[in-house]
């Protein structure tokens, strides 16, 4: 997940506009013709607080930071190899079993609100929930086709059984020496 503008982003134009701040001054022309009383009592005051007006304007970004990790999960599900999942769930009831897991993970995913204020800013989640929603009904469209193709598989060799038996009834024994033969 990322931000548009990216958090690095954010920052250089906070920092700039800080900086632009702190400078005004010390590039005062003063009042009066006295210019220097003025740039040494604000010069004075700005230097001790100078760090504590940065480590308060970090302190956003570090929210912003840990609200986005808590979406990482989303990610790697996003990520999930439909390969992975059906080589880890050979029978198709598990394979079945995988779609259910994928469905609830797009109806969790709904429970996510579409925006959420995070200090002064507030995020947008709608664009990384509908791509999101898109990757996992992708998965399971692709899940889904593979579950079909196994079914169908299993409804043809099941196919070719009964009419192999079917076949093998046909041929009824017809004297007592093709009876013996035939084990009945």
């Amino acid at each position: 997940m990322c931000l548009r503008p990216s958090a690095a982003e954010l920052k250089l134009g906070f920092y700039d506009r800080i900086k632009e701040i702190m400078r005004y001054p010390v590039e005062f022309a003063g009042v009066g013709g006295a210019p220097k009383i003025f740039r040494s009592i604000i010069g004075d005051r700005n230097r001790s607080f100078l760090q504590y007006f940065y480590s308060t304007i970090q302190e956003p970004f570090t929210q912003i930071a840990n609200f986005i990790s808590q979406f990482r999960i989303w990610e790697s599900i996003s990520n999930i190899d439909v390969e992975s999942i059906l080589e880890s769930s050979i029978t198709a009831r598990k394979i079945k079993k995988n779609v259910e897991i994928l469905n609830r993970k797009v109806i969790d995913l709904q429970k996510i609100p579409d925006s959420q204020k995070v200090s002064c800013f507030t995020i947008d989640l709608r664009d990384m929930k509908e791509s999101l929603k898109a990757a996992l009904e992708l998965k399971i469209i692709e899940v889904g086709k593979e579950l079909k193709e196994i079914v169908k598989e299993k409804c043809k060799k099941l196919e070719d059984y009964a009419n192999l038996m079917l076949e093998s009834f046909k041929k009824m024994p017809e004297t007592i020496d093709e009876y013996k033969n035939a084990g009945v």
